[in-house]
């Protein structure tokens, strides 16, 4: 009996090993481009690029994208994070957007702050060890749309 084990010993130390780490660490992510304030971004996007003469849409990110972890490491500590983006032109904004002419885009300078929109972007990061600070960044641009 203990022949037909030993042969298996290093898949079951390997399987018992990966589920350890895996008990461990947490992670989630989506980054799902069929939402409706993705799809409605790139739509007032395709506008912009009608109404505006040089708007470039290839230069605007309508990309939203969520990533959290979690890790418990050997030194018993717990860290985590998170990032998070959303479409550089919200759903509001893509509304108004869309409602406007090509000549009140222009005349209200939406063309030249949609250019130049970021996306509203945050990554956090933290810590249960005293010595290790957190972090916390984040960029988003003003109102592109009256």
């Amino acid at each position: 009996m203990l022949r037909r084990i030993t042969p298996l010993l290093p898949i079951l130390l390997t399987l018992a090993a990966s589920r350890t780490a895996a008990a461990s660490s947490s992670e989630t992510e989506d980054s799902n481009d069929f939402r409706a304030d993705v799809l409605a971004c790139e739509e007032s996007l395709a506008h912009l690029e009608r109404c505006c003469p040089g708007f470039d849409a290839r230069q605007v990110r309508c990309f939203h994208y969520e990533h959290a972890y979690t890790d418990s490491g050997c030194d018993s500590y717990a860290r985590g994070g998170s990032t998070f983006e959303h479409p550089a032109l919200s759903a509001v904004e893509s509304a108004c957007i869309m409602q406007a002419s090509c000549e009140e885009l222009q005349s209200r300078g939406v063309c030249g702050r949609a250019q130049r929109a970021l996306p509203d972007r945050t990554s956090s990061s933290w810590s249960d060890d005293p010595a290790v600070t957190g972090a916390l960044t984040s960029t988003s641009s003003p109102d592109v749309c009256p």
